[in-house]
């Protein structure tokens, strides 16, 4: 053998994952193998980078071939086997073919118009490898010959033979030519993509129904219901009002995914589990009838669209109170969700357009996804409820109140997210936990829920929601990322002393005016108040060691800023990505009594003009003279009449001047300031 030849044959090695030992590379009759012990694999014409050739024309892979003396039986079509062959026009498949290895075996043969097969149980037996996601699989040539022969003759009416168990991955995919398919009941499985762009044939055939629900059918393009214009049962054409039997347990999953010919689907009370992605698609599906809620209740569906309710379109689809499930035949607008029913299942009444909904004492769970897009303006959760699951109740745009009773301790993910109508929503004291995005987008929602309990606030639970104003309260110690981001209503926070972790953008471009920073927070996090750009004032406690980069940035009218670390806190990032330009010149840095050297020669801090020592120990002390006397009633005063602060630059606002807290300068300031005097 050559230097040429060992070169390629080392490359056909490297390229094919499921060959094993004594590889031998040959031709014969101008087709080219890896020989792989007793089998041959068709292999590329040639790997020559710089002279490359390719099959062209009609090309025949014979069963056997003999080389040397030895017979090998052709077993596989090799990895980029017939890659780019631009020219090839036909090819003929043996029965012996396996397997075909890689995904892009036949790509870019854009000049093939037919496949030539001996035996439709063989090709049924091959699984063409397809890549992630809803492609066409290169690997298969029908993916552009999309004509398939048997014998010579073309194929227009595909009757899967009897006693063929399974249909392979992307066997017949883009196969176009199709007036007719017929499936046996022999059939247990159809492998992903199998039909994928077989679109309009005029029928297709299966035995029985029972025998359909009970098919693995493993994915998007694989169920063949989704390219057939009428479906046939034993003969006679399926009813669009399907009534699902009796007797059936489970239906599996996309058995009816794709399905246009059904408009109304009948579920039996002795159904327990539908699979996923059973209903997808069902673009004509607009009603559901079910035989009883508690049996509905615990159904387990796999996922959104297992549910059938979830897929209906009503006809008159623009009529929002359309209603699509139905009960013994009658539409269902108030869901009463039975006594002694215990958990109502993921999935359940999702899409329902129930207007209102009342759940039993005996209630103890709600799955994940159980009723968004409804129509009701109100939910009360019992007291038996321990668990509600992630995305219970998005996207009700209705709703307006949510009573939550003492026994749940987590509002999960999603739980109430886009809920645009929601405003009042007050917590049992023993929830601890706002999960990930339970309350954003709510933007009716402007008062903050809170209880003495509540200890984390979730990555973006609020996040464009209409909160107004924050006050963390007494039990508060960890808020996440985004968590009141882009809260266009929200003007004052204040984070009490128990938080002591604040996520990244936590307020970036919400409306916030005044922020208060209590002594558990070390550090600042990235863009904090990011593009709150009406921000005032700002108050950092005295445990607050770092800031990162972008904290306050683009947050130029930021005229007031205490700082109550007794050590400067070290700035994380380049001088320029912590405030606007503007606000060093013009905003006044209030720093503990004892460090204002330090600030003046500290990173970043040093380039405020305007920095004051002031005593942060002494309550009240709002001028900042180590004593609570008359100048600091003064201060106030001026602030409620001009808006700026007596001996402080006129940069003393909130909050400074907010002696009691209530999130305004106002005659409640004033007083609290004379009883300290007095008190003193």
């Amino acid at each position: 053998m050559n230097m040429t030849k060992k070169l390629m044959t080392l490359l056909l090695v490297l390229m094919s994952a499921n060959m094993a030992f004594a590889y031998e590379y040959f031709e014969v009759d101008g087709i080219y193998y890896l020989s792989n012990g007793s089998e041959a694999i068709v292999s590329p014409q040639s790997l020559n980078a710089l002279n490359p050739s390719y099959y062209s024309g009609d090309v025949v892979i014979p069963e056997t071939v003999t080389y040397n003396g030895v017979t090998y039986l052709v077993t596989a079509i090799g990895n980029q086997a017939f890659y780019r062959c631009s020219n090839l026009t036909s090819i003929h498949i043996p029965k012996s073919i396996k397997r075909v290895e890689g995904n892009m075996c036949f790509y870019s043969c854009e000049k093939l118009s037919i496949v030539e097969i001996e035996s439709l149980e063989s090709w049924c037996n091959i699984d063409f490898e397809i890549s992630n996601g809803y492609n066409y699989s290169y690997s298969n040539p029908l993916c552009y010959a999309h004509n398939l022969y048997i014998n010579g003759e073309p194929l227009t009416e595909l009757v899967i033979p009897s006693g063929v168990t399974r249909i392979g991955t992307s066997a017949f995919c883009k196969l176009s030519s199709l007036s007719r398919l017929v499936i046996p009941n022999s059939v247990t499985s159809i492998g992903h993509e199998a039909f994928v762009g077989c679109d309009g044939f005029d029928r297709m055939d299966i035995p029985d129904l029972a025998s359909w629900l009970n098919k693995d059918i493993q994915g998007k393009g694989s169920n063949p219901m989704g390219c057939s214009r009428k479906i046939y049962l034993d003969g006679v054409e399926m009813p669009h009002e399907l009534v699902i039997p009796e007797t059936t347990i489970r239906i599996s999953a996309n058995v009816f995914n794709g399905c246009h010919t059904v408009t109304s689907i009948s579920i039996p009370s002795s159904v327990e589990s539908i699979g996923t992605n059973a209903f997808s698609d069902c673009d004509s599906l607009e009603r559901v009838e079910i035989q009883d809620i508690a049996a509905w209740c615990n159904i387990v569906f796999e996922n959104e669209g297992a549910n059938p309710i979830s897929n209906a379109i009503p006809a008159d689809w623009w009529d929002w109170r359309n209603i699509a499930v139905h009960i013994n035949g009658a539409p269902i607008t108030h869901l009463v969700v039975p006594e002694g029913v215990t958990s109502i299942g993921a999935y359940a009444f999702g899409g329902a357009k129930l207007e209102h909904v009342t759940f039993p004492n005996t209630l103890v769970s709600i799955g994940d996804h159980a009723f968004p897009y409804n129509l009701f303006d109100e939910v009360v959760l019992p007291k038996s409820l321990k668990t509600l699951g992630k995305c219970a109740f998005p996207k009700c745009n209705n709703l307006k109140k949510v009573q939550i009773n003492d026994g749940l301790d987590v509002i999960p993910e999603f739980a109430f997210e886009s809920c645009d109508s929601l405003s009042d929503v007050p917590l049992p004291s023993t929830v601890k936990i706002i999960d990930q995005q339970a309350f954003s987008s709510c933007r009716d929602l402007t008062m903050m829920p809170m209880t003495d309990s509540l200890q984390t606030i979730g990555y973006a639970s609020f996040a464009g929601s209409g909160i107004e104003k924050l006050k963390t309260g007494a039990s508060v110690t960890s808020i996440g990322d985004f968590a009141f981001y882009s809260c266009h209503g929200l003007t004052r926070a204040e984070i009490s002393d128990p938080v002591t972790t604040l996520g990244k953008m936590t307020f970036a471009y919400s409306a916030l005016k005044n922020v208060i920073v209590g002594n558990g927070v070390h550090k600042i996090p990235e863009e904090f108040c990011l593009g709150c750009s009406g921000l005032t004032s700002v108050m950092l406690g005295n445990a607050v060691d770092t800031l990162d980069a972008q904290c306050f940035k683009y947050c130029e009218y930021l005229d007031t800023i205490m700082c109550m670390a007794k050590v400067p806190p070290v700035m994380n990032g380049a001088e320029d990505s912590f405030f606007e330009p503007l606000v060093f010149q013009n905003a006044t840095l209030y720093v503990p009594v004892g460090s204002l050297e330090a600030y003046k020669t500290a990173k970043v801090w040093k380039k405020f003009q305007n920095i004051v020592a002031k005593n942060f120990d002494i309550p009240g002390d709002v001028n900042g003279d180590g004593e609570i006397n008359i100048g600091d009633t003064n201060s106030v005063i001026d602030v409620i009449i001009n808006g700026g602060g007596a001996g402080t630059g006129g940069h003393s606002r909130i909050p400074a001047c907010d002696v009691n807290g209530d999130g305004e300068v106002n005659i409640a300031d004033v007083n609290a300031i004379i009883e300290m005097i007095i008190g003193n």
